[in-house]
């Protein structure tokens, strides 16, 4: 059975957990709000509905435009040509 006291503790650590990742995951945003950043998305083939993106959505996207892939480097991803050896 649960210390009602330690399960307290418990419940508020995963509220503010859930606030973090929340903060965290509206600064991971880019937003879309200008017809130039709409202009930019549409090359990727995507539509106007689109309101935000997560940065990382965002740098594969690129990436994979650019026809490159990010490998494992020491501490680092690495950029590399698609079709290189690793």
């Amino acid at each position: 059975m649960f210390n009602k006291k330690k399960l307290g503790e418990l419940e508020e650590l995963t509220q503010k957990l859930e606030s973090r990742i929340s903060d965290l995951e509206r600064e991971n945003r880019v937003y879309i709000n200008t017809d130039e950043d709409l202009a930019f998305y549409a090359d990727f083939g995507m539509g106007p509905e689109i309101e935000t993106i997560s940065l990382r959505s965002l740098v594969h996207m690129i990436v994979n435009f650019e026809g490159l892939k990010l490998r494992p480097g020491s501490g680092a991803a690495v950029l590399v040509k698609k079709g290189k050896p690793s």
